[in-house]
Order: structure tokens, then C-alpha cells, then sequence
């Protein structure tokens, strides 16, 4: 009896030594800086990543440094990029995959407030490579048709 009340009073100041020397070497290292505030109001350089129906293609948004976002194709397979479509003024929106070749898409302005839409949204498709760019629904302005601008 006396052996095993040994055996546990050793077995717990060995636990207590450990979670002391634990929270000794936690105390000692210096705690990160929180990052930036104006990092959480950043756009993410890449997001809405969607992979192609064969799977041999992943889709999406890129943010372009004063361009706004555009659509980039990345394949998998030779792990190159491409930027596929994009506005200077607006963003790509929403997009999906009409089969492996082919992706439609619509355009958003994220600078401006909810509710006041300045443009349509639009619709527009576009081959993974980049060819074959087709305005499928005009973007409005007040009730009036605008051009678009693939720049």
C-alpha cells in the first residue's frame, strides 16, 4: 500500500513539474504582434476557387493591384496561371463553369456601397484560355446600354 501511494505521489509532482515547465516556456516567449488593422478590410488575392468538371482546371477571382478583380485559370496539370478575363472599370463576380473549355461570369463594382449600383451586372463567358471573350447580357446604367471595356 505504501509503494502505490509512492507511485502516485511521484506520478503527480512529475504531471505538476511538466505542466509548470510548460507554462514556464509559454510565459517566456514573446507574444506575436496582432496584424494590421487595415489587413481585415484588404480584398483576398485570390478567392471563389472552383475546379473544372474534368477536375484538370481550377477557376478563380485574382485581385489586380487598381483593376479590380479578374478571372484567372490555373492548370493543374503544367501548374501555370492565366488571367482569362477582367474590366478596368469593375470587378468579375460571380462565375461558373459551363463545361471544361467554357466559363460564364458576371461583373460587380465592390468600391461602391449597397444600393447604389452604378452598373448592371452584365453577363459574360469566356473560353479557360482566354479566347472566344462574348458579352451575353448588356450592363445598364439608369435604363441605358453601355459598351463594355475588356481592358
Amino acid at each position: 500500500m505504501l509503494l502505490r501511494h509512492r507511485l502516485m505521489y511521484s506520478a503527480s509532482t512529475l504531471l505538476v513539474s511538466c505542466v509548470l515547465a510548460g507554462a514556464a516556456g509559454h510565459a517566456a516567449e514573446p507574444a506575436a504582434a496582432p496584424p494590421p488593422i487595415n489587413s481585415f478590410f484588404e480584398n483576398p488575392t485570390f478567392a471563389g476557387a472552383t475546379l473544372s468538371p474534368s477536375a484538370r482546371h481550377l477557376a478563380a477571382r485574382v485581385a489586380r493591384a487598381g483593376k479590380g478583380d479578374a478571372l484567372a485559370v490555373i492548370d493543374l496539370a503544367n501548374n501555370t496561371i492565366k488571367v482569362v478575363a477582367g474590366f478596368t472599370d469593375s470587378d468579375v463576380g460571380p462565375f461558373n463553369w459551363v463545361n471544361d473549355e467554357r466559363l460564364v461570369f458576371s461583373a460587380v463594382n465592390k468600391d461602391v456601397a449597397q444600393g447604389e449600383r452604378r452598373l448592371g451586372p452584365g453577363l459574360f463567358a469566356v473560353n479557360r484560355d482566354g479566347s472566344a471573350f462574348r458579352q451575353l447580357v448588356d450592363r445598364v446604367r439608369g435604363g441605358r446600354l453601355l459598351p463594355m471595356n475588356t481592358e
